[in-house]
Order: C-alpha cells, then structure tokens, then sequence
C-alpha cells in the first residue's frame, strides 16, 4: 500500500498553518505553498489580495502569462498543472498519468478542499466540475483544456 498526500497534504498544512496564525491574533496573511495559497484577512486599507492564475501556455512570467488575476480573501486557491512537476497526477483508475488539462485551478473557503478538488478535477476533466463545486458554497475552477484558446469558468470563478 502506497499513502500519497500529495492531493490534499499541501491544503491540510495550509489550514493548520492558518489556524497557528489566527491562534496568534494575526488576521491578515497571504499562504503562498507553491502552487496552492490561502488568503486569510487582506491587508490593511484593501479590500482583498489580488492574485494571479498563471498561464502554462506561456513560458516567461509576467503580466502576460495570466489567465486571470482574481481577488482572494478568506479563501484557498489551488493549481493542479503539469507545466512545472510533469505528469505528476496519476489516474488511480488507470494507472497511469492523467492529463486532462493543461491548467486546473479551483478556489474554495478552505485550502484543503481547494488542494482536494483541483487534484479531483484534474483526474476528471471539467465535465465533472459543476457537480463537485455545487456542494460547496462560493467555490468556483478555472481549467484549461489543450486546444482551447481560453480556459473554462465555473461557479464563482465562470465569469
């Protein structure tokens, strides 16, 4: 038996990290776990943190290598991708590497379930995104299929 984290770890050390800082009376914090950030209150005289989603399309940063900047706060943000790891996610049902999208980003009010669910999607494809994200309220995924030229919103990421 082989236990991997790697779909949900990242979010979970997240939460805990989050839950030490407020322990601590600290409010306002941004999380940054490479590939996965959790916004907590935004800092002072803002109204949110602002976020960008990077395109995988394009290989230098930049302005120009986001798909979408977002606001964030009191949310989790994860990213699912094999631009920076490889084909890392591996299809559980097939065995084998699951390359569905090119990007898979999914925001929720926790960094678990955002790490959870951007792994989930990634395995099976924006079909399956609105059924997963409607038992969430104010959850929303932005995916990138190859071939596309934009990446598909859903929830309170769709517009």
């Amino acid at each position: 038996m082989v236990l991997d984290l790697g779909g949900s770890g990242k979010g979970y050390a997240l939460d805990r990290a989050a839950e030490i800082l407020r322990e601590l009376g600290h409010s306002r914090a941004l999380l940054d776990f490479g590939g996965q950030l959790l916004a907590l209150d935004p800092p002072p005289g803002e109204s949110t943190w602002m976020v960008g989603i990077h395109d995988p399309r394009v290989k230098e940063s930049g302005a120009n290598s986001l798909l979408r900047s977002i606001p964030l706060v009191r949310s989790s943000l994860a990213t699912s991708a094999t631009y920076e790891k490889g084909d890392h996610i591996i299809d559980p049902q097939q065995g084998h590497a699951a390359v569905v999208a090119l990007s898979t980003t999914v925001l929720t009010p926790d960094a678990t379930r955002a790490d959870a669910f951007s792994t989930a999607l990634a395995v099976l494809g924006p079909d399956h995104a609105h059924p997963l994200l409607n038992r969430i309220p104010g959850a929303g995924a932005l995916i990138l299929v190859a071939g596309e030229k934009s990446a598909r919103g859903y929830g309170k990421l769709g517009h």
